[in-house]
């Protein structure tokens, strides 16, 4: 039969690495030329727990001629004609939603193809930049906790326009600083989730969590680096309404490190009064 052989040849048919299969796909996916897919996913704010099934579109009524075994011939010369199946959570059973065109070059995706352009963005991007605070003020006295704190802008966003093997997408993309990393030019280092802030009349002494302070015990100067980690989310719309937020992958981006040198002066006890 003209449609066995053409699913033997799914290569030839143009099918690519796509595979018929009960369970080609689950939860969010962009089609390409399916305004019915599209918009189911963004509908069901990314269709989670949906499972798509594709099936080769070869039969008698799709083959032009058993000599020339194609599946879906007039309607997609370069690749393959696929029925595209939905089923939702809690349905019986998979429905048919569309006869899509499917080729090397113009795929399905999910949304863990997107987050390549979108970690692509994060990676090329250099964040803002953080200030060092410290209190006292530009100073430090030995034994005694020096309270450190980022200061600066607590998110960024951008919206990227890009082309994919499922047709145009626009990605929000939002970062946030995630981790900062202290060094106080004495060989101490602290990693904290949080900026840190000024003294907040708790007992003074070294801290690592919400609050950053630092004890050094010899005078001198010390060079004092921030390094802030930005992690981000990003939203994607193919015309039919956003998807997301989701995670971008990987660790982050670096912003530059920023330095503020201190004076570090010994405490020293003076007996005043009469």
């Amino acid at each position: 039969m003209p449609g066995d052989l053409c699913k033997r040849n799914a290569l030839q048919c143009g099918a690519g690495s796509v595979i018929e299969s009960p369970n080609d796909f689950r939860g969010t996916i962009i089609v390409p030329g399916s305004d019915a897919a599209n918009a189911a996913v963004a509908r069901s704010h990314g269709c989670p727990g949906c499972v798509w099934t594709l099936v080769l579109n070869c039969d008698q009524n799709t083959v032009e001629a058993p000599s020339q075994v194609k599946c879906g011939a007039v309607r997609c010369p370069d690749g393959a004609l696929f029925r595209l199946f939905l089923q939702r959570p809690g349905d019986p059973g998979p429905a048919y939603l569309d006869t899509i065109c499917l080729t090397r070059t113009r795929r399905i995706l999910t949304p863990a193809d997107l987050a390549i352009d979108a970690a692509r963005y994060l990676t090329a991007l250099a964040p803002p930049a953080t200030r060092i605070g410290v209190q006292p003020e530009g100073r430090a006295v030995t034994r005694l906790p020096t309270f450190f704190f980022a200061n600066g802008p607590a998110q960024d966003r951008t919206t990227l326009n890009v082309t994919t093997p499922a047709g145009p997408a626009t990605l929000d993309v939002e970062i946030a600083p995630s981790r900062y990393g202290w060094t106080f030019g004495d060989g101490a280092t602290c990693e904290t989730a949080t900026p840190g802030g000024p003294y907040d009349q708790t007992a003074p002494a070294e801290r690592c969590d919400t609050r950053v302070a630092h004890v050094y015990t010899a005078p001198g100067t010390a060079a004092v680096r921030l390094r802030t980690t930005w992690a981000g989310t990003y939203t994607f719309d193919v015309g039919f309404g956003p998807v997301g937020p989701l995670d971008v992958p990987g660790n982050g981006v670096n912003a530059p490190d920023v330095t503020r040198t201190i004076d570090v002066r010994e405490a020293r006890a003076e007996l005043v009064g009469g």
